[in-house]
């Protein structure tokens, strides 16, 4: 069962954005994308529309991870997602194949790279409040839409970023039938309950 409070607060229009996946015959995360823009455009406040796409990808990687939680190459045990009022910079916790307990953060990112200020905030939301081991290798998760990163965060943070970006995302995701029919399997026993 899923845990985000945005499935909550939008049932309808959740259920409704993943049963139009379970009956198309392409299912990619770049279609998954235009999908949740053209949702967006119709939210007039720019705050609230880039709101929006957040919830949605943090749903989506929520998804995700309970789908791919024993594939060592990005799985995470117990991935949870942080309540709404303690987000300041971790969007998960999550247990890496070492043990580890881990911060996730998620990106959605329309051509920009994911950069190094918003993965400080993570890093230290995570070692500060949220009891995570950040000093070891592969202890930040970043699940993003993007594809690049900033060269800040390379030279700062290192190994201990685990990078689950588009890329990785497309590989593991498109056209995958079984992922898309968890995905919905998942979303409308959720919100069945």
């Amino acid at each position: 069962m899923l845990k985000h409070p945005f499935v909550f607060s939008n049932k309808k229009e959740i259920y409704s954005f993943y049963d139009s996946f379970k009956n198309k015959p392409v299912k990619t995360i770049r279609s998954w994308i235009e999908n949740v823009e053209l949702l967006s455009e119709k939210i007039a406040d720019e705050d609230a529309c880039l709101k929006y796409k957040g919830d949605m990808l943090e749903v989506l990687a929520e998804i995700f991870f309970h789908c791919f939680r024993a594939d060592e190459s990005v799985g995470l045990k117990d991935y949870t997602p942080v309540p709404l009022e303690e987000d300041y910079g971790v969007d998960g916790i999550g247990i890496n194949p070492k043990g580890t307990r881990c911060a996730v953060q998620c990106k959605y990112k329309n051509f920009q790279p994911v950069l190094y200020e918003e993965l400080a905030k993570t890093f230290t939301s995570a070692l500060c409040t949220m009891n995570c081991d950040v000093l070891q290798e592969n202890s930040i998760y970043v699940f993003t839409t993007a594809v690049e990163f900033t060269v800040a965060i390379d030279k700062q943070l290192g190994n201990k970023v685990r990078r689950i970006d588009l890329n990785v995302i497309s590989r593991k995701i498109d056209n995958n039938h079984t992922f898309w029919d968890y995905a919905y399997d998942i979303i409308f026993e959720t919100l069945d309950r």
